[in-house]
């Protein structure tokens, strides 16, 4: 495993960032509406999101690691995890909902139970791009809002979209699949065994 991944617990920005990750509110109203403050998030969480920056390494697309870029990815993928796991908002649940739905189809509350506890899946993630590429996904104002509470915005989830896009093309070109390349990262990750 390359120097950034086997780092990521140690990474200054991604250690916050999981221990803030929807729990320390941005606003006043997250205030009246937030969880409790928790001191770090659970192991499963915080695997999901190394997995996936593994994945993305292998396929040769993660941004050097003190990069404005690689600050934004590593971002946009725990806020936007601790988004659609915490917010109470409308807007939020409603888009994560038919995003799963669209994808997931009949399975879709399996999908969401699954990410509610462990947190992102390949499948999750890529539920959640192809959706928000819909045009009328992100219609409403509400949605900027109630993800802006969670300190993520639109532009994190693109950032996060460019990546995995290039990354799923990678691993296309060597007739690969991107989830099953995150699947084999994700046995190697924290909250594996679980």
């Amino acid at each position: 495993m390359s120097r950034y991944i086997s780092k990521i617990c140690l990474f200054p920005l991604l250690s916050v960032m999981v221990w803030m990750s929807g729990t320390f509110p941005v606003s006043a109203h997250a205030v009246m509406s937030s969880s409790p403050i928790q001191t770090r998030a659970p192991a499963l969480q915080v695997g999901a999101i190394m997995a996936l920056l593994a994945t993305f390494e292998e396929a040769g697309i993660l941004p050097p690691e003190d990069s404005p870029e690689a600050t934004q990815l590593i971002h946009g993928l725990i806020q936007l995890q601790s988004a659609f796991m915490r917010s109470s908002d409308v807007a939020v649940t409603q888009f994560f909902s038919n995003a799963l739905a669209s994808y997931f189809f009949g399975e879709a509350q399996e999908a969401e139970n699954k990410f509610r506890a462990q947190g992102w899946t390949s499948q999750t993630l890529e539920a959640i791009l192809l959706y928000e590429a819909y045009p009328k996904a992100w219609h409403s104002p509400k949605l900027d809002e109630g993800l802006r509470v969670f300190n993520v915005t639109r532009a994190d989830l693109k950032e996060v979209q460019i990546v995995f896009d290039q990354a799923r093309q990678a691993f296309l070109a060597q007739r690969r699949d991107i989830h099953d390349v995150y699947d084999q990262w994700r046995r190697t990750m924290p909250g594996a065994g679980r």
